[in-house]
């Protein structure tokens, strides 16, 4: 069973003249705290997963799923030549290479 912890009075100069309130059981502190941290959690995992690092690398898999597929995938090697890879791949050669991949 959680314990519930200390109940501490404000400093008289920040007081207003009214109690802060106090959660009425040990369940109602922590589960504040339980949500408060869900949030933070959640909200830097998209931030982590929706960077433009992580889209440019999700279009590039689309691309060689839809060349292994036999389908156009130009559409998503306009996002990867837009994306911060653009200097690094050769994109000339690499519709060759995906020739490759597809499947006859």
């Amino acid at each position: 069973m959680p314990i519930f912890p200390r109940k501490r009075r404000r400093p008289q100069r920040y007081s207003s003249g009214s109690e802060p309130h106090t959660p009425s059981c040990p369940k109602l502190h922590y589960r504040k705290m339980y949500f408060e941290a869900c949030d933070v959690l959640l909200g830097e995992l998209q931030n982590r997963f929706e960077s433009k690092t992580t889209l440019a690398v999700v279009s590039m898999e689309k691309a060689l799923i839809k060349a292994a597929n036999n389908q156009d995938f130009e559409s998503e090697m306009k996002e990867v030549e837009k994306s911060c890879f653009s200097k690094d791949i050769n994109f000339l050669n690499i519709e060759s290479n995906f020739n490759f991949f597809m499947v006859q």
